[in-house]
């Protein structure tokens, strides 16, 4: 899912005028500068994932929406 999206917005991004792109990078910039030099290490897959069905949990599922509901709220256009 990770790969899917951030294919679907390097994709979208490409079709932005620099003009456009700017407003929406200084936006992602001052959401998460703060957390820039705290390192947060992710989850393993096995927890993120069936490891037999090679599904989403629900919790991971529900995060990716959410982030992908958001980037697209800023005017990525997905």
């Amino acid at each position: 899912m990770e790969v899917k999206f951030v294919t679907e917005v390097t994709h979208s991004a490409e079709m932005l005028a620099r003009s456009e792109a700017d407003p929406l990078v200084k936006k992602l910039i001052s959401l998460y500068q703060d957390d820039l030099q705290e390192l947060k290490i992710g989850k393993r897959f096995d927890e993120v994932y069936d490891v037999d069905t090679l599904e989403p949990t629900k919790e991971w599922l529900a995060t990716y929406q959410s982030v992908y509901e958001e980037i697209s709220d800023l005017g990525v256009p997905l």
